[in-house]
């Protein structure tokens, strides 16, 4: 069995910085020392201690949906706050599953992938960005047999502009993009469309 390989990168205590209270001094006055805020006094288990480092190969075992396990190559930080410890997922790197190619692969940000590649066990690749485990903003995806869709996403659906075209090669709109509306063409014509 090998052992992941977990390289520190960097240590920090996150301490925010006490804000001065302003105190109006005459000119005669040398000036007063800043107070700190009581509002911005932190206990020492209030403080939080991040830690970032790689992953230099396959280890970080992670619960997947429904119980899938996966495991993750690349950059994490690690959270240290009031006694509890985390790692997050955060900056370049690649999920996998059952497979040796990664099912999702780009940038990271605090546990959550926010723009990669995601390979469905299909066949089908979405290139672009996320936000909460799901497409969201601009992005490509291509099914199996070759269509795609390049344009905006809300929620993992087709919604606001872009373009799709079919495996033959028909596109809708013909040039140029339209409008997408939860996951389906609106033609200005005949109403919402079905694509897929």
């Amino acid at each position: 069995t090998r052992t992941p390989t977990l390289t520190l990168i960097l240590s920090l205590t996150l301490t925010p910085t006490p804000i001065p209270t302003p105190t109006p001094t005459p000119q005669s006055q040398s000036q007063a020392q800043p107070r700190p805020h009581p509002l911005h006094q932190e206990s020492e288990e209030q403080k939080e201690v991040v830690k970032l480092g790689l992953i230099s190969e396959p280890g970080f075992v992670l619960d997947g949906d429904a119980g899938v396990q996966e495991s993750y190559v690349g950059e994490f930080r690690e959270v240290t706050k009031g006694g509890e410890k985390r790692i997050e997922r955060h900056g370049q790197g690649a999920a996998f599953r059952a497979s040796p190619r990664p099912y999702l692969e780009g940038e990271w940000a605090f546990d959550e992938m926010v723009q990669g590649t995601f390979r469905a066990a299909s066949g089908a690749v979405y290139v672009g960005d996320f936000r909460a485990g799901v497409f969201h903003g601009q992005g490509t995806y291509t099914w199996p047999d070759g269509a795609r869709y390049q344009g905006a996403w809300n929620g993992s659906k087709m919604h606001g502009e872009g373009f799709y075209e079919d495996a033959r090669g028909a596109r809708y709109p013909p040039a140029g993009t339209g409008t997408f509306v939860d996951g389906k063409y609106d033609s200005g014509v005949s109403g919402l469309v079905e694509l897929r």
